[in-house]
């Protein structure tokens, strides 16, 4: 689904979820790579179990020399991490991004969530996801 930035934030506008093991001991390492000649701009959050916030954990876009990746945790199973990605780039065509959730310099399982789609007639595309951590 699409909805606003700041009511996906605050949880009101859910996207897809999928299901990622982690060792609850190790902190998490995200990494956000584009796969074609777009820009990619990324927002995400977390939400611990219980809670009924949203807090931001990184931001950020492709198109400068900042390492797209960040550290956050360690986390409790059954925390919640959401992304929002912004695409950037010719119109009607192929887009491809990568997102990396990884410990100890391994993906975990199910940590590897590629996106692809068509950007629009303007240029521009929106991805939202929602991983469960177990």
């Amino acid at each position: 689904p699409v909805c606003a930035v700041a009511a996906f934030a605050s949880g009101g506008c859910l996207p897809d979820i999928a299901a990622v093991d982690v060792d609850q001991a190790q902190p998490l390492h995200i990494s956000v790579a584009g796969a074609s000649p777009h820009t990619f701009a990324y927002r995400f959050w977390q939400q611990e179990p219980g809670e009924t916030g949203w807090t931001k954990i990184t931001e950020g876009h492709t198109a400068d020399a900042t390492p797209d990746e960040c550290t956050t945790g360690p986390l409790a199973a059954g925390t919640a991490i959401s992304y929002w990605i912004a695409v950037s780039g010719h119109p009607n065509s192929a887009y491809r991004v990568i997102i990396t959730l990884s410990q100890n310099g391994a993906a975990v399982p199910g940590g590897i969530i590629t996106h692809e789609g068509t950007t629009s007639a303007s240029g521009g595309a929106v991805v939202q996801h929602q991983v469960a951590l177990a």
